[in-house]
């Protein structure tokens, strides 16, 4: 398992300019009109989304679409891949289905919402606090770096090393 330094960050668009967007109003019935929003998602440090978007995509990239991508929070991780998207999913699942339509399809739409002080109080409240660390499973032995007569010096995946006795089942998968 390969651990980075991640983030889950939280951008506002504003200023939509592409064809139609819509929403229900609270008596369901659409909207139509240039709505601001929210997107949440993860990205490795020093590897801009937004700037990966526009590398990548040839068609409906982002920065063609909003007159303003401002990155309004991210929290950092040093964690695996898994354990980032891991807490994406969660951040996912709390904030609901995408409350939106646009006629555009853009890559991670499932992560854009309607922008409101509401949802950004929410999402700050399910992502991690930043003194939060993510633990992957308990470490794994590594390697033997030293055998003795009744205990072996073993390497762990975290990187720790500990004396661990030579009967141990651990051993037996090294």
């Amino acid at each position: 398992m390969d651990i980075k330094n991640y983030r889950i960050y939280w951008r506002e668009f504003s200023g939509y300019l592409g064809e139609k967007m819509g929403k229900k109003n609270s008596v369901g019935i659409w909207e139509y009109g240039n709505f601001d929003l929210f997107k949440f998602g993860y990205e490795e440090v020093g590897k801009d989304r937004v700037e990966m978007n526009d590398k990548y995509e040839t068609e409906n990239k982002w920065k063609d679409l909003w007159r303003i991508i401002k990155l309004r929070d991210f929290v950092e991780f040093d964690c695996t891949l898994e354990s980032i998207k891991h807490i994406e999913g969660d951040v996912k699942t709390y904030m609901g289905k995408k409350d939106f339509w646009m006629q555009k399809q853009i890559s991670g739409i499932t992560e854009f919402m309607l922008a409101s002080r509401k949802k950004e109080v929410e999402a700050e409240q399910v992502i991690p606090e930043e003194d939060w660390k993510v633990v992957d499973e308990e470490a794994k032995p590594k390697k033997i770096l030293q055998k003795g007569p009744s205990e072996h010096r073993v390497l762990f995946t975290d990187g720790s090393t500990r004396k661990v006795s030579k009967d141990d089942n651990i051993i037996r998968y090294l």
